[in-house]
This record gives C-alpha cells, structure tokens and sequence, in this order.
C-alpha cells in the first residue's frame, strides 16, 4: 500500500511482508501474526478500529519498522497505539505517538 487512504480497515499479517508507505489509515488495525514483518514510512495513523484493540498489534515472531510516522488520537480501552508481544520486535526512528 503506497500513497493510498485507507478507512476503517482491518488486516492480519501471515508469514509476510507488508509496505504501508507514504499513506493515511483512519480507524484502521493491522495484527501481525508470527513471521510477519511490517514496514511503516511517511505514513499517519488515526482514530482506532476497536474500543479495545490497538491501532497495531504484534504477535511473537513478528517485527514492525516504523520511520517518520505518526500515530493520533488512538483512543482505546486499556491501550495505546501498539501492543507488542512478548518475542515481537519493532524499530521506532523519528516517529510520533506522543498524541495517543
């Protein structure tokens, strides 16, 4: 997905890679599964798709990239923007989520 805007989509990630550039995701939520790998630039990310989920959550053995981004008004239950599981790694590099 490059250059797009994408509303109210919901994603889970098998054992793949994923390219969310350049784009606008409002109401959105991207699960990675275990293998998955995410990689996240110049890109916004806003408003939350589930009152209880994280905008974006990773399952062990998956990674996420996440370059010059940010994430806003991501409004859930008991969470921020991203959950991360225990054995998930992810890369945070001049990104924003201090609007959360």
């Amino acid at each position: 997905v490059f250059n797009s805007t994408l509303v109210g989509t919901s994603a889970t990630v098998r054992s793949a890679a994923v390219d969310l550039s350049n784009s606008t995701f409002t109401n959105s939520r991207f699960v990675l599964d275990r293998g998955a790998q995410l990689s996240m630039r110049l890109s916004t990310v806003s408003g939350s798709a589930s009152a209880s989920q994280p905008a974006l959550l990773l399952y062990s053995g998956s990674s996420a990239s996440v370059k010059t981004s940010t994430f806003k008004n991501i409004q859930t239950v008991s969470s921020g923007a991203a959950w991360l599981v225990v054995g998930s790694n992810i890369s945070v590099v001049d990104s924003d989520f201090s609007k959360c």
